[in-house]
């Protein structure tokens, strides 16, 4: 009776693997037979007392089992979406079944793992690069196709994972967002205004939210001060695209990460559009008083309800258009109010705080440029002090 540890081709432990000893009453002699290899100890352990329990009651099959040929890429595949899809959200799930479906499966689905190796995984990906696919695409492929072996390197039928390693564009490689002027800015918001989706634009542009926390925020999620001139929203639900139903307004109950559950403290501006507009739907309740109080979102349409992404979309270009100013995205929104606090001298820390980043490292890595030519402030801090800490020069010495 053993259990043998299962390393891959670096000496990393990547399973244990039950060993019984057996007497083949054929033969009168002492066999070894394997009960299974295990990601876990505990589970190896626990195979193996099963399995001695069966030698005791004379229940042990000690008749090998009919080899079986090693899983497909397809079937590793398939076995892991279908473990993984039970803990990711939907829009998840089918991005995923699209990245399976449509690429990995053409390039590897019929291969078997054990045969599969890194270099053609990486003569794969440098026909997806070549072919022009999308930096995201080409690591959402590689990723389902990663974790898909890594599940088969953990169960020890592959000694390591074909697709570690492998040469592949930087995801973190972004493209320059425009930016508008003041001036471009202003004429925008001075056009908002009047939009029935005034709200959207204040939120996105003035307090960097993501489009999905301003479409799904509520009245209830507003928490004004006893004057009225002050308040504070809470980022709680947001409002996405839902992929497997045509891009229909898909109302999710949670933030987009545990850092985007923040409260953000509004401007002024945002403040007096958001009161103009409760106005303006107060008088709208008694025709859609049922749909509004069912959702109580402060962005909706005419009928009441959710406002899709598509349609911020369209509603944005006509804006802007409207405006006279350049074409940008509603991320384009977002990243303008960051752009124009860390201008302004604020703490990176402070601007995570409001776009809702996990960590100050990701703004500095999204925006950090933009303060190498503004760094005025900090220069001035440092010399006052260098000043302060050096000693007087006296007469004598000049």
């Amino acid at each position: 009776m053993a259990i043998n540890r299962r390393k891959d081709r670096a000496g990393k432990i990547i399973g244990y693997q039950a060993i019984v000893s057996i007497r083949d009453p054929s033969t009168g002699r002492t066999v070894r037979r394997s009960v299974g290899t295990f990601l876990r100890r505990k589970d190896a352990d626990l195979a193996e007392r099963k399995a001695k329990i069966a030698i005791e009651n004379g229940t042990f099959d000690l008749d090998p089992l009919e080899p079986q040929l090693p899983l497909t890429v397809r079937e590793a595949t398939d076995l892991w979406f279908e473990t993984r899809k039970q803990r990711i959200q939907p829009n998840s799930a089918t991005s995923y079944k699209s990245a399976i479906v449509n690429h990995v499966l053409p390039a590897f689905g019929d291969i078997r793992i054990t045969e599969l190796t890194r270099d053609d995984v990486q003569r794969q990906v440098n026909r997806w690069r070549n072919a022009g696919m999308g930096v995201r695409l080409l690591h959402l492929c590689m990723m389902v196709l990663r974790a898909s072996l890594a599940r088969q390197v953990m169960n020890g039928v592959i000694p390591s994972n074909p697709a570690d390693g492998i040469d592949k564009p930087s995801a973190r490689i972004r493209k320059e967002v425009m930016v508008w002027t003041e001036e471009e800015a202003g004429r925008f918001l001075a056009d908002a205004e009047e939009d029935r989706m005034a709200p959207f634009w204040f939120l996105t542009l003035l307090e960097g939210m993501r489009r999905g926390e301003a479409l799904g925020l509520r009245w209830r999620d507003l928490y004004w001060s006893d004057d009225g001139t002050s308040c504070v929203a809470r980022i709680s639900q947001t409002i996405v695209p839902d992929l497997a139903h045509g891009g229909a307004a898909l109302v999710q109950d949670r933030a987009k990460t545990r850092g985007s559950q923040r409260a953000v403290m509004l401007t002024t501006p945002t403040i007096e559009i958001l009161k103009a507009h409760r106005d303006r739907q107060r008088l709208e309740r008694p025709v859609l008083g049922d749909v509004r109080r069912a959702n109580d979102l402060i962005v909706t349409t005419t009928i009441g309800t959710p406002v899709t992404p598509s349609t911020v979309k369209r509603s944005l270009n006509a804006l802007m258009d409207k405006a006279g100013v350049p074409h940008v995205t509603t991320h384009g929104l977002r990243h303008m109010a960051a752009t124009v606090m860390l201008k302004a001298g604020v703490s990176p820390a402070l601007v995570a705080l409001k776009l809702g980043y996990s960590d100050i490292g990701t703004t500095v890595d999204l925006y950090g440029h933009l303060a190498i030519n503004d760094q005025s402030a900090a220069n001035a801090a440092l010399e006052a002090a260098a000043a302060r800490g050096r000693p007087l020069k006296t007469g004598t010495e000049a």
